[in-house]
């Protein structure tokens, strides 16, 4: 039995290693998936659990495709009949969802209704019936460019939108980027992390919720797909504990403090975060001198409204204030959109203030390309 993991693309290592981490098993990570062995109680203990996931499917098939629909529908007739779908299907509602990345000569919509089409048909003398909406069993197809994966999904929902940001602003991370961003910092128990950018606190959030082993998932759980047709209880796998961990978060608005402490309070973990209203320049006055060991955040870029030279006296402000608070083994570890003026800016001021990349990559958030920075100080 295979199991499918579609994540954001640039953080497939992070979910390889969280379902060695909490299933035990291997996978093969390839573009916005990772492809491993598992069991029922395995995928079910996964979807509830992981952090960096978007949506878990049991794999039934997967196939490689051209961009011609004319030559799609053959092998979708063909993978209709292939794949094993009576447990799922045999007296059953269901619907087929596809999700489509790259350019194709067709549309999702007639890709998840041709299939439909051609299940319902085999499933036809057991009594399956199609439900648009609220039915049992979801067949998700995942089409990534020349990729075609077919599974049961067995979250229903996307797991990296978070239902505690409630209060949010148009620049927010996706929860699951957020913690993938903590794990790429390499943050543990017994340490200090600070986000002096707090906006609404998805990154402290999500680190408190991962250093207590609190699921992202603990206030959905009637909302996971899986619920319906499987017989579970989600609260053995609630096993969270109180290590010791300092995790402080500023902001420099009042309506972004109190954002983080709502969203906090929602996500249950308001207790673990120290929130303070702080200009970037205070820092030092707030913060012991080498006491912190990682920087988490999310910068500003230049834009319309941000012209770049702001843009290099935050920067400059930024990693002037690191210098003080930042233990000589500290790592700032900080994630920004990527635009025609951000690289030009994080060059300048890594130059002037001395750090070392040790670690640059390039995750996308829906649409939107993002970079992710990891340094440290040069001795």
């Amino acid at each position: 039995m295979k199991g499918l993991a579609i994540c954001h693309k640039g953080v497939e290592d992070i979910t390889l290693n969280e379902i060695k981490e909490l299933i035990d098993e291997e996978g093969i990570a390839q573009d916005s998936i990772v492809v491993f062995a598992t069991d029922i109680e395995k995928l079910i203990k996964l979807t509830y659990l992981g952090r960096s996931i978007r949506r878990t499917l049991l794999l039934l098939g997967r196939a490689k495709i051209s961009r011609s629909f004319k030559e799609l529908k053959p092998l979708l007739a063909q993978l209709a009949q292939q794949v094993d779908t009576n447990q799922w299907l045999d007296g059953k509602t269901f619907k087929v969802v596809c999700e489509r990345i790259g350019e194709h000569e067709f549309g999702s919509q007639q890709v998840s209704e041709l299939f439909g089409e051609l299940l319902l048909n085999k499933h036809k003398e057991q009594k399956t019936k199609v439900a648009m909406n609220d039915p049992q069993t979801v067949v998700y197809i995942f089409i990534n460019h020349k990729d075609l994966y077919i599974g049961i999904d067995f979250c229903g929902v996307d797991l990296s939108k978070r239902e505690y940001k409630i209060f949010a602003n148009s620049s927010s991370l996706n929860g699951a980027i957020a913690y993938s961003l903590v794990r790429i910092a390499k943050l543990k128990h017994n340490e200090t992390m600070v986000d002096p950018f707090g906006g609404s606190g998805v990154i402290p959030i999500e680190a408190a919720l991962f250093l207590t082993n609190k699921s992202v998932n603990f206030f959905r759980k009637d909302k996971l797909l899986f619920t319906k047709s499987l017989k579970v209880d989600l609260n053995l796998l609630d096993k969270t504990f109180s290590p010791y961990f300092k995790i402080i978060t500023y902001d420099n608005q009042i309506n972004y403090m109190k954002a983080i402490k709502k969203n906090a309070q929602i996500a249950g973990v308001n207790k673990s975060i120290n929130v303070s209203k702080v200009d970037l320049e205070w820092l030092d006055t707030k913060l012991d001198k080498q006491s912190v060991d990682k920087i988490i955040t999310h910068l500003p870029v230049p834009s319309k409204t941000v012209p770049t030279d702001k843009i290099d006296k935050i920067y400059n402000e930024f990693f002037h204030q690191a210098d003080y608070i930042l233990k000589i083994s500290g790592t700032i570890t900080f994630i920004v959109e990527k635009n025609a003026g951000y690289k030009d800016a994080i060059n300048k001021c890594t130059i002037l203030n001395k750090y070392k990349l040790i670690e640059e990559r390039e995750v996308m958030q829906g649409q939107q390309p993002m970079k992710i920075y990891v340094m440290n100080k040069q001795n």
